[in-house]
């Protein structure tokens, strides 16, 4: 784990190693093995930018190859921990290496570790990548078959059948000091969203650990709207808001307030725990809604009110469904319930009808 830039890793500040030369080392390595009868894969993990740019070189049959980026991209660091002031150095290596731990195979441990930092990183426009049909910023890839292309898909029939069998040490976890997020959420709830005139709320997290309220327990934040830009040439950062949950023993929880809900639209909430043994867990993301003023019956306020998108709009805070990039006005209460619920899909459809 360090930096690296195309076909190159950075031992130290100022000696790269190649590609080239790796590939050198790793072939020694094998013809070594192959003298002595030892038949085992190397498992090699390169977190660091541009990793995905080595595969092409270093890939060959018994190599299991996993970078943490894909040739073109900047790695991104992790989470910042509001109770020691220190970023973790790289999401993905961290995030795999936390399954491996929990005794994971290989295979299963880089599946979760790509989905957790492909939404880390997702870029926040619409911009969808032709190459991984998703709109993240960086991509693990994994190549276990020796064909020279990683893939951020596992596949059976591809990349992930060989790293199914790897594990790490006996592929059990000794399960002392870990701590996972069990449940987490909003006080309110939402949806409904905030109202406009709504800052606050609170913030909570039941963790699976060792020992009841040990854990250190945290939010980060992400406000709406926020964009990673692309072009990069080195390691980035998602710099979010984090506010410290604090052990409640009467509720068996976690629990903290962030005031600073001013952005109308939605927001993104990451759990994480921090366990005795010092390993992050995997966060639990959650969802914020914060409206947006309009007029009447106008829920997305685009400045129609009752259109059918209202009643769309409305009828997907019922039944908590998908309101990513969604503007929720509480303007557009009718009843004076302080919700956008299933009063407002039904005044809409009536002014629609002309009832």
């Amino acid at each position: 784990i360090d930096h690296g830039s195309p076909d190159t890793f950075f031992l130290t500040g100022e000696q790269p190693l190649t590609a080239q030369t790796l590939d050198g080392w790793l072939e020694t390595l094998q013809n070594q093995m192959k003298e002595y009868g030892v038949d085992q894969k190397i498992v090699v993990i390169l977190g660091a930018c541009y990793s995905g740019s080595f595969i092409d070189d270093i890939s060959a049959p018994g190599r299991i190859v996993v970078t943490a980026s894909a040739a073109n991209e900047p790695s991104y660091r992790g989470p910042g921990n509001p109770y020691s002031g220190v970023r973790d150095g790289e999401f993905f290596t961290s995030a795999l290496f936390g399954g491996l731990g929990a005794g994971l195979n290989l295979r299963a441990a880089f599946e979760n570790a790509v989905v957790q930092t492909e939404t880390h990183t997702d870029s926040g426009t619409n911009t969808v990548s032709a190459t991984y049909n998703d709109m993240a910023r960086q991509h693990p890839l994994l190549d276990d078959n020796g064909d020279g292309k990683g893939a951020d898909t596992a596949s059976a029939a591809d990349d992930g059948a060989v790293s199914e069998n790897v594990v790490l040490g006996f592929g059990e976890s000794a399960g002392t000091g870990n701590s996972t997020v069990a449940k987490a959420g909003t006080v309110p709830v939402t949806p409904p969203a905030l109202a406009v005139s709504e800052t606050s709320a609170a913030l909570w997290a039941e963790v699976s650990e060792s020992t009841p309220g040990k854990s250190e327990v945290w939010v980060e934040i992400r406000r709406p709207g926020m964009i990673l830009e692309e072009g990069a040439d080195t390691q980035q950062t998602v710099d979010l808001k984090n506010v410290k949950l604090v052990w409640n023993d009467s509720e068996k929880r976690y629990i903290g307030t962030y005031d600073s809900f001013t952005e109308s639209g939605r927001y993104r909430l990451f759990f994480y725990a921090r366990g005795g043994n010092g390993i992050i867990s995997p966060f639990a993301e959650k969802f914020l809604y914060k409206a947006k003023a309009g007029m009447p019956a106008d829920v997305n306020d685009d400045g129609i009110p009752a259109d059918l998108a209202d009643a769309v709009l409305a009828l997907k805070t019922v039944c908590a469904g998908d309101l990513q990039g969604a503007n929720i006005s509480t303007a557009a209460d009718t009843d004076g319930d302080k919700k956008i619920g299933l009063h407002e899909v039904l005044y809409i459809l009536r002014k629609l009808a002309g009832l």
